[in-house]
């Protein structure tokens, strides 16, 4: 399904580590996030260059951060509140920005700050491949495959949400064949133990799709640890929202999740 280029490009298949706890969401108030992420943009767009002022709305690796660049960005759609004081904020894609998610921590003083800045990173190259293929007006079966693929990485949360409304059926078929392991072949498509699985695989474009312990995973694709994809698995083995693995991890329905990871 995926040339030989095209898989030098995606990342290697990286297994899933299972969290003792499901960390979505705890019951707590999302107003005091939502307050500090206003009351930030605010100041990014009035006062830009108050570095005195910023150092309030930002510490951890983000202290000294220039807030003047969060007034040109979307404003926040969803907060997810986490375990240990910390919460997430997405905001959502635009034509100028892929969807970024904020990860707040509260300090010692109550106080919301915004610790981190994380996206789905992706190479100028996977951009240009992607324009090469679009423009070229012949492709043969693997880079027409390729393409597919790689249209579904660039998607958003949003239609990534409305894909999987779509193809829930299929995904639910092959969770049921649950392949247990999986090869990509000398023409870079994903095989398994389960060929009715890889006939799913190729049709819908992604990139490997298999049970890991617990967890059905049916990933689209991405670079490295860098990936975004669709999960299934029960409460307590969804893996931890963090600014270092899974940045995102947004709930479908029916134990189904759309991640993202880097």
């Amino acid at each position: 399904m995926i040339c030989r280029l095209a898989q030098l490009l995606f990342f290697a298949l990286i297994p899933l580590s299972a969290a003792a706890q499901i960390n979505l969401s705890v019951a707590a108030d999302p107003a005091p996030v939502s307050k500090t992420l206003a009351s930030a943009f605010e100041l990014a767009e009035t006062e830009p260059n108050n570095i005195e002022a910023a150092r309030q709305f930002l510490s951890g690796e983000l202290a000294g951060f220039d807030l003047a660049r969060f007034s040109k960005l979307p404003k926040p759609d969803q907060i997810r509140m986490l375990k240990d004081g910390k919460a997430v904020a997405r905001l959502p894609a635009s034509s100028s920005n892929p969807d970024i998610y904020l990860t707040l921590s509260q300090g010692p003083d109550a106080r919301w700050r915004i610790t981190a800045f994380r996206a789905l990173a992706l190479p100028k190259l996977m951009y240009d491949l992607r324009a090469d293929l679009s423009s070229s007006k012949k492709l043969n079966e693997e880079m027409a495959a390729a393409k597919r693929n790689l249209d579904l990485v660039f998607l958003s949360d949003q239609e990534l949400s409305r894909w999987f409304a779509t193809n829930r059926s299929d995904l639910e078929t092959m969770r049921q064949l649950a392949p247990r392991f999986g090869w990509h072949d000398e023409m870079g498509r994903f095989r398994t133990d389960q060929p009715s699985s890889d006939a799913i695989v190729d049709k819908l474009a992604l990139n490997f799709a298999e049970q890991q312990g617990p967890i059905f995973k049916a990933s689209i694709g991405g670079l490295l640890d860098n990936e975004v994809g669709f999960l299934h698995a029960s409460d307590a083995d969804v893996p931890p929202i963090s600014d270092a693995d899974y940045i995102w991890i947004e709930p479908l329905g029916d134990g189904w999740y759309l991640f993202r990871t880097t």
